[in-house]
């Protein structure tokens, strides 16, 4: 808890970064704390309560950057999306820093035909499909475990994702993606007069 430190800034927040574990944080009246500091913040996935209380330098952009991957990063929005077509689900992590998102999905046995990556705006879309192997009818099992049908994994992307620099490689049966942050625009302010 950070409350009430009036004098710690941007960069003590951003220190915070490295922390993936952090769960909470109270930063509640750091007057000196701005936009580029909280967004520092956004890739820490376990970040679950963001206290910014009368944190005066905060704007708008600040608290966009926590909307997307999911309340502070990657948001898996599979469950909703009819995600376990063939009853399997790959496991995924999200982690990043403050050049790139990583995303690491374990899909075993699968090959880059039957993986397919698609982008919809700001949604990025995982699926997989596994065809059974085709064996002679005098063959009989006895057991079969290895899993085979459809995938889907549907995931929202920050604001500060650079979409269309995104990276996939399939190795040793985990898909990993790349996607380099980029530097959000920050809103013009606009000076309002006052009338005598």
């Amino acid at each position: 808890e950070l409350r009430s430190c009036e004098k710690i800034t941007d960069a003590g927040v951003q220190s915070l970064s490295g922390l993936m574990n952090l769960q909470h944080l109270d930063l509640s009246y750091c007057y000196n704390i701005t936009d580029a500091g909280v967004q520092s913040l956004s890739g820490l996935v376990n970040l679950h309560q963001l206290d910014l209380s009368c944190c005066e330098n905060i704007t708008d952009s600040g608290v966009q950057s926590f909307s997307g991957f999911g309340g502070s990063a990657l948001f898996d929005r599979s469950r909703q999306a009819g995600d376990m077509w063939g009853g399997f689900r790959p496991s995924i992590d999200v982690s990043g820093d403050n050049e790139r998102y990583e995303i690491a999905l374990d899909v075993p046995g699968y090959n880059e035909s039957e993986l397919d990556i698609t982008l919809q705006e700001d949604v990025l879309i995982i699926q997989g499909k596994k065809q059974t192997e085709q064996t002679k009818e005098d063959k009989h099992y006895y057991r079969v475990e290895r899993q085979y049908g459809e995938f889907r994994r549907v995931l929202n992307l920050p604001a500060d994702a650079a979409s269309d620099a995104i990276q996939a490689k399939l190795k040793n049966g985990v898909l990993h993606l790349e996607l380099p942050r980029k530097v959000l625009p920050q809103p013009a302010g606009k000076r309002i007069e006052i009338e005598p």
